[in-house]
């Protein structure tokens, strides 16, 4: 049975202010977010490192998505 339907969620997911991340600090961040998945997530670990970034992230000089 298919069904259809809308997603109708956005904005920021964490609570309070939000800034953006400058370019030497994305990939060590995300080398860390990956190791913490794959420790709490050790059966995936090698499906993290397929993850790739989405929007602006190591394109600009700052990302802010």
């Amino acid at each position: 049975d298919l069904r259809e339907s809308t997603i109708t969620e956005g904005g920021n997911v964490f609570k309070g202010q939000t800034d953006s991340i400058p370019l030497g600090f994305i990939q060590p961040t995300l080398d860390a977010y990956y190791e913490e998945l794959g420790r709490l997530f050790p059966v995936y670990v090698a499906e993290f490192d397929t993850f790739q970034p989405l929007g602006s992230v190591g394109k600009k000089a700052k990302s802010g998505d």
